[in-house]
């Protein structure tokens, strides 16, 4: 298990989650993404150097879900 994926609502942790796959860790942040509502609730996952992807990097400059992924290094590769 590589990858963790960290929700938090209200400012408290939700769930930690932590997965052998990259790709799907992301897919269940995209998944999250899509039902959260932006003014509680926030996501990340992470891996062992770092920040992988954040929940606003699936919202686009008014918080509404985006098919569009903003492209960095790590989230274009999933």
């Amino acid at each position: 298990m590589t990858h963790v994926l960290v929700t938090v609502t209200g400012g408290i942790i939700e769930r930690v989650t932590f997965f052998d796959s990259k790709s799907l860790a992301v897919r269940v942040l995209q998944y999250f993404v899509k039902s959260m509502n932006p003014e509680e609730d926030d996501a990340a996952v992470f891996n062992p150097k770092g920040l992988v992807a954040n929940a606003k990097d699936f919202l686009d400059e008014n918080d509404q879900y985006t098919e569009n992924v903003k492209q960095n290094g790590e989230i274009a590769s999933t």
